[in-house]
């Protein structure tokens, strides 16, 4: 979708292309969140070393997080993170 000037071209950047990062990163906040697979390994790696996940490192696990990028949760299951964000208000979005 493009916005038209008065003139009935589109301007070289959109609105959205000239807004500072932050600003970007908050657009849909607070009701977006994003679903996206990750491996139970990666996490350990996020945890650190104190925590022991009760799962096999190649586990698919399904973050959720919200749409500034910051993990709200981790489930087993792709319709658990679903659900789980519908239950919350939220509108989950899968990131492949």
């Amino acid at each position: 979708m493009f916005d038209l000037d008065k003139n009935g071209t589109a301007p070289d950047k959109q609105v959205w292309q000239t807004l500072p990062q932050e600003e970007f990163a908050n657009i849909g906040m607070p009701s977006l969140v994003y679903v996206k697979p990750v491996k139970a390994a990666e996490l350990a790696g996020d945890l650190g070393n104190d925590v022991q996940l009760d799962v096999e490192p190649d586990s698919t696990l399904y973050a959720v997080h919200a749409a500034n990028g910051s993990r709200m949760a981790v489930l087993g299951s792709r319709e658990a993170a679903f659900a789980g964000a519908v239950q919350y208000d939220f509108v989950p979005l899968s990131v492949h």
